[in-house]
């Protein structure tokens, strides 16, 4: 797609960063994607060139685009065309198949890790898949399958916020640059109490709730 007429993709300069590029300056969720004549775009997400099912190389016969002079025929958005079609079987079988795995033993270190001593994080990889196609009734008609998967071990570190221990007593608080718990001072104790309009202040049940899965 980057060497498209009038394609620019998301280059991580911070100007494309988080749309997924653009088509002709219109905007990143304006880029249409059909595979075989279906709607497979990532209406959610709204990212140019991302569908929403899984679509192998392998499995793509054709690919067109169109970054401009399209009209309502192509689609529903203003951006660029892009039109998917997966290949057909035909009168003889044909497939393939492939694996790639990477290892940790395979795998260089970091260079601030050697630096100060820890070792290789674990990073095994196994991608894996292929695909068949050929006829069920000659000249007339055919199949195509294809597949890939993925296994991936490797470590994730993971982040939760979670209530400091006064809002559990619906007090309202904040977490100095020293990393200390200090109460809004404009409200004291009752934080929660004085800001609502009719006095109620916090709910005891969500309390209850947040207390219980603390």
């Amino acid at each position: 797609m980057a060497l498209a007429p009038g394609v620019v993709p998301n280059d991580g300069s911070g100007v494309n960063s988080g749309n997924g590029g653009t088509v002709t300056g219109t905007r990143s969720d304006q880029t249409d994607i059909t595979l075989d004549g279906l709607d497979v775009n990532d209406q959610r997400g709204g990212f140019a060139f991302t569908t929403t099912v899984n679509t192998p190389l392998d499995s793509i016969q054709e690919l067109k685009v169109t970054s401009s002079g399209d009209d309502a025929t192509y689609g529903h958005s203003a951006g660029g065309q892009m039109e998917l079609v997966t290949k057909s079987g035909t009168n003889a079988f044909h497939g393939q198949a492939f694996e790639y795995n990477r290892t940790t033993a395979y795998t260089a270190n970091d260079f601030f890790n050697n630096l100060n001593g820890v070792p290789n994080p674990q990073l095994i990889r196994n991608q894996f898949g292929g695909n068949l196609g050929g006829p069920i009734l000659k000249d007339k008609l055919f199949f195509f399958f294809s597949y890939n998967g993925l296994r991936s071990v490797e470590p994730e570190q993971n982040y939760d916020t979670v209530p400091v221990p006064s809002f559990f007593k619906g007090q309202l608080a904040y977490m100095n640059t020293s990393g200390n718990t200090v109460l809004t001072p404009t409200t004291g104790p009752n934080s929660l109490m004085a800001l609502d309009p009719e006095g109620i202040g916090a709910d005891q049940s969500l309390l209850s709730f947040l207390q219980a899965r603390g």
